[in-house]
């Protein structure tokens, strides 16, 4: 079974205006987390 420590922190954010980038970008700082921008796949 998985130890407490084993644990990791992913994440996940869409941003259409950069606003909601910078406040992932600060969760993760704070939680040593892992960061994924999610992007549509016909971005123009």
């Amino acid at each position: 079974m998985p130890d407490e420590n084993d644990k990791k922190i992913l994440v996940v954010y869409y941003s259409h205006d950069e606003s909601t980038k910078s406040i992932a970008e600060s969760i993760a700082n704070e939680t040593n987390a892992d960061l994924l921008e999610l992007k549509p796949l016909d971005e123009k």
